[in-house]
Protein backbone atom coordinates (compact mmCIF):
# COMPACT_ATOMS: atom_id res chain seq x y z
CA UNK A 1 0.00 0.00 0.00
CA UNK A 2 1.36 3.53 -0.68
CA UNK A 3 3.08 5.21 2.15
CA UNK A 4 1.91 9.08 3.27
CA UNK A 5 5.27 11.09 2.75
CA UNK A 6 3.63 14.54 2.34
CA UNK A 7 -0.02 15.85 3.74
CA UNK A 8 -1.99 18.73 3.50
CA UNK A 9 -0.32 21.55 5.40
CA UNK A 10 -2.40 24.97 5.05
CA UNK A 11 -5.39 25.04 6.87
CA UNK A 12 -6.50 28.15 6.01
CA UNK A 13 -6.52 27.56 2.41
CA UNK A 14 -10.24 25.28 3.59
CA UNK A 15 -13.00 27.75 3.67
CA UNK A 16 -14.77 29.20 7.00
CA UNK A 17 -18.13 27.04 7.64
CA UNK A 18 -21.29 28.36 9.14
CA UNK A 19 -20.29 29.06 12.57
CA UNK A 20 -17.09 29.84 12.15
CA UNK A 21 -13.90 28.02 12.16
CA UNK A 22 -14.66 26.91 15.98
CA UNK A 23 -17.69 24.98 14.54
CA UNK A 24 -15.20 22.37 12.61
CA UNK A 25 -13.37 21.72 15.51
CA UNK A 26 -13.14 17.94 16.23
CA UNK A 27 -14.79 16.97 12.64
CA UNK A 28 -12.79 15.01 9.89
CA UNK A 29 -13.16 14.06 6.57
CA UNK A 30 -12.00 10.69 4.98
CA UNK A 31 -11.62 10.50 1.41
CA UNK A 32 -10.62 7.78 -0.91
CA UNK A 33 -7.46 8.73 -3.05
CA UNK A 34 -6.21 6.93 -5.89
CA UNK A 35 -2.53 7.21 -5.64
CA UNK A 36 -0.37 6.53 -9.18
CA UNK A 37 2.25 4.15 -9.54
CA UNK A 38 4.37 7.51 -9.28
CA UNK A 39 3.10 8.74 -5.87
CA UNK A 40 0.58 11.51 -6.81
CA UNK A 41 -2.98 11.54 -6.23
CA UNK A 42 -5.01 10.85 -9.31
CA UNK A 43 -8.54 10.49 -8.14
CA UNK A 44 -10.71 11.38 -4.73
CA UNK A 45 -13.84 11.03 -3.42
CA UNK A 46 -15.24 11.46 -0.53
CA UNK A 47 -15.53 8.35 1.73
CA UNK A 48 -16.90 9.69 5.06
CA UNK A 49 -17.84 13.00 4.88
CA UNK A 50 -18.24 15.76 7.31
CA UNK A 51 -20.43 18.56 7.90
CA UNK A 52 -19.03 20.49 5.90
CA UNK A 53 -19.61 19.94 1.85
CA UNK A 54 -17.38 22.65 0.50
CA UNK A 55 -14.45 21.80 3.21
CA UNK A 56 -14.58 18.43 1.91
CA UNK A 57 -14.66 19.60 -1.65
CA UNK A 58 -11.32 21.53 -0.91
CA UNK A 59 -9.72 18.40 0.69
CA UNK A 60 -10.20 16.92 -2.95
CA UNK A 61 -8.87 19.90 -4.42
CA UNK A 62 -5.84 20.05 -2.24
CA UNK A 63 -4.94 16.53 -2.25
CA UNK A 64 -4.18 16.44 -6.25
CA UNK A 65 -1.76 19.63 -5.16
CA UNK A 66 -0.53 18.83 -1.84
CA UNK A 67 -0.41 15.22 -0.44
CA UNK A 68 2.45 13.08 -2.44
CA UNK A 69 3.20 9.15 -1.72
CA UNK A 70 6.23 6.57 -1.59
CA UNK A 71 3.66 4.25 -4.38
CA UNK A 72 2.93 1.06 -3.72
CA UNK A 73 4.66 -2.02 -4.73
CA UNK A 74 3.85 -5.41 -5.88
CA UNK A 75 5.54 -8.43 -4.97
CA UNK A 76 8.41 -8.10 -7.16
CA UNK A 77 9.48 -4.38 -6.07
CA UNK A 78 6.89 -3.06 -9.33
CA UNK A 79 5.79 0.42 -8.62
CA UNK A 80 2.04 0.10 -8.88
CA UNK A 81 -1.43 1.93 -8.45
CA UNK A 82 -3.33 1.75 -5.21
CA UNK A 83 -6.14 3.31 -3.31
CA UNK A 84 -5.41 5.42 -0.05
CA UNK A 85 -7.81 6.26 2.59
CA UNK A 86 -6.74 9.49 3.82
CA UNK A 87 -7.87 11.02 7.20
CA UNK A 88 -8.43 15.12 6.86
CA UNK A 89 -8.67 16.97 10.52
CA UNK A 90 -10.16 20.06 11.12
CA UNK A 91 -9.02 21.85 14.46
CA UNK A 92 -9.47 25.24 13.34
Amino acid sequence: RPVLIRSITDASAFPIPPGGREARIGKSVIVRLMVSSEGRVTGCSVYRASPFPETDATVCQLAFEQIRFEPARDRDGNRVPAPFYYQQRFFN
